[in-house]
């Protein structure tokens, strides 16, 4: 793998040996623990100096000690601080054991990107925060919060020896941080991947690593990815830009931040001017590093162009409404007709009613944006006018059998709001919607209706309308059951055939006359005599035609319809029957409980007081008798 630092492999062979006389020299020294000086990653800063550049990491100055080992969790609250990482949208712990309730949660959340974490494949993640941090942990987080590539990196060109000592899947990133001087082996090559890192080492190994982030070292901006797609030509003030960066990549265009969802952006920037315009593109990764794409647009502006919708040249009708749309290519344009300055809609679309002329018209449009350049159109409309229209009138049938008909419609002309309408040389009013109804007698034979309709232009429209009246005998249809239970009746029936007004019309039942209402209908009340009963109806109009219809009903007598309820009995020892009874031939039927009648009322209901000593031999019998001598008998027991 390429890269940019100027340590080599046999310069970083002679530094570790420097470094393993200096652990010499300092471990004969005082005051360091031997675990914080075994390794060249140990740098002798003043504490009271680092302190002061780290000071947001507060609980590490508080507790701080050199032979501290620091936990996995204080270690992500370290990573989070220094790199400022912000903490994601979380919708669901991404550890089980590092929950919202736990005070490193949004640190371990911020950092989950470039931490080592656990991932069963059939259970639930986990992390062990409280765990004590390894040095290959600490080497992976480097390696990936400065996004230092992996993926090519030869494992056979190692730079440790005791590979066997860092978990398989780590040891491309393992190598890399050493590779990169991010952490060292000791004098022997050897890494120690399992050993366990105080605090004050990780707070050193961090801290270098935030300062020499943004140094040429540490940064190859080739390695950033950005995609840009935009047109190099374009004739419309609107450009779109869009592409793609790594996923947690930001982008500015121009320097202003645009929105990128899943890796990908798209934005659409307004040009206010005709010409080039240069667009610098950057993209800056979460760990600083940038890339900038400087892409140029050349923007043109042409002449408007006029569209019309649905023009047509010849019009029957005088007001017209002109339709349309302006192509602006984004550029502010008035549109005119005949000096007349037309509204145009965001989308340069025009609506406009225009009154024409009898004969031909001219139409001068011309259009103007704001850098002055025109178009003109010229557009010709004749206009001639139409007869009016009578609607309605022609559906009406040939044939009728009513004396009077009344015949509705309507009258269309879309050039004079009153035509004149005449029917049979008499003027028929119109109304403001261009109805009518007239009506007209018949004689019994074909009739002959003229309708004529002009309007303010002299176009008339004329029609004939030729009608046949041939009277016809009423006809009646019967609302009579052919058997019924009940003693009395209402007979009714309707003429569905009238030619003349209901009030002439003569109407009987049983040889009496009743009254025929506005809708034809006309009834009696007919009491019925038990078996078949013949009702006779008869009808007749003024000109004497007559029907006679005899409707037969057969009417049986039923029995009651009786029932007991359930039979409780009261404090005092006695019982209460009672029940419903009901009969469609008398409303009144007389009810017996053990011979004695009871009262029955208006819904049928009943009721009666048992006394008795000997409940359980007690038989009751109800009987119900109606007017027809029909009875109904039910017998009951005490239970």
């Amino acid at each position: 793998m390429k890269t940019n630092f100027p340590c080599g492999r046999k310069k970083r062979k002679l530094m570790r040996w420097l470094g393993g006389i200096l652990i010499i020299f300092m471990v004969s020294g005082a005051g360091f623990a031997a675990t914080a000086t075994n390794y060249d990653d140990y740098v002798n800063h003043n504490y009271e100096k680092l302190s002061i550049d780290m000071n947001q990491w507060d609980m590490m100055v508080r507790s701080f000690s050199t032979t501290e080992k620091i936990t996995r969790e204080e270690f992500a609250k370290l990573l989070s601080l220094t790199f400022h990482l912000q903490p994601p949208q979380v919708v669901r712990p991404t550890f089980s054991d590092v929950t919202p309730e736990d005070w490193s949660f949004q640190y371990v959340e911020s950092a989950k990107d470039f931490l080592t974490g656990y991932f069963p494949p059939n259970g639930e993640s986990f992390y062990l925060p409280t765990e004590w941090v390894r040095r290959e942990d600490v080497a992976v987080a480097l390696v990936r919060v400065l996004g230092i590539e992996t993926e090519n990196t030869a494992v056979s060109a190692g730079n440790f020896n005791d590979i066997d000592t860092v978990s398989p899947q780590l040891v491309d990133e393992v190598n890399e941080a050493i590779a990169y001087n991010l952490i060292t082996t000791n004098i022997d090559g050897d890494f120690r991947g399992t050993s366990y890192v105080d605090k004050e080492t990780a707070i050193n190994l961090v801290y270098r690593s935030l300062k020499s982030s943004y140094t040429q070292n540490y940064i190859d901006n080739t390695n950033v990815a950005l995609k840009v797609t935009m047109d190099k030509e374009v004739y419309e003030n609107l450009l779109e830009i869009s592409g793609s960066v790594d996923e947690g990549t930001r982008v500015f265009i121009n320097d202003d931040p645009v929105d990128v969802y899943g890796g990908s952006f798209e934005e659409t920037v307004l040009l206010n001017e005709e010409g080039i315009h240069e667009f610098r593109i950057k993209a800056v990764t979460s760990n600083g590093r940038s890339r900038t794409e400087t892409q140029y647009v050349d923007y043109m502006i042409e002449n408007a162009n006029i569209e019309f919708y649905h023009f047509k040249s010849v019009s029957d009708d005088q007001a017209v409404q002109l339709r349309g749309k302006v192509d602006t290519a984004g550029v502010p344009t008035r549109l005119y007709l005949d000096d007349f300055n037309l509204p145009l809609s965001a989308d340069g679309e025009f609506d406009l009613p225009y009154q024409l002329d009898v004969g031909d018209n001219v139409l001068n449009f011309v259009t103007e944006n704001d850098y002055g350049k025109t178009t003109s159109v010229r557009k010709y409309i004749r206009f001639e006018p139409a007869a009016p229209e009578l609607i309605g009138v022609v559906e009406y049938p040939e044939l009728v059998t009513n004396k009077t008909i009344e015949i509705r419609g309507e009258v269309r002309d879309s050039n004079d709001e009153d035509p004149v309408l005449v029917v049979n040389d008499d003027i028929i009013a119109v109304d403001g919607d261009g109805e009518f109804a007239v009506k007209i007698r018949l004689v019994p034979g074909k009739n002959r209706i003229l309708f004529e309709v002009k309007n303010k232009y002299n176009q008339t429209y004329e029609y004939e309308k030729i009608i046949e009246f041939e009277p016809e005998e009423p006809e009646m249809e019967l609302y009579v059951a052919e058997q019924t239970s009940k003693a009395r009746i209402t007979a009714k029936a309707r003429i569905t055939n009238m030619a003349y007004s209901p009030a002439l019309m003569k109407a009987r039942i049983n040889n009496e006359y009743v009254e025929v209402d506005s809708s034809g209908y006309f009834e009696s009340q007919v009491v019925l005599e038990e078996g078949n009963n013949t009702i006779l109806f008869e009808v007749e109009d003024p000109d004497g035609l007559k029907t006679t219809i005899e409707k037969t009903i057969v009417f049986r007598i039923g029995s009651p319809k009786l029932s007991i309820d359930d039979i409780k009995e009261t404090s005092s020892g006695a019982f209460i029957v009672s029940g419903h009874v009901y009969d469609e031939s008398d409303r009144s039927p007389v009810v017996t409980v053990n011979g004695e009648q009871v009262r029955v009322d208006y819904l049928g209901n009943w009721k009666y007081l048992l006394e008795t000593d000997a409940p359980e031999n007690e038989v009751i019998v109800v009987r119900a008798v109606n007017a027809f001598g029909k009875e109904t008998i039910v017998e009951s027991k005490i239970k």
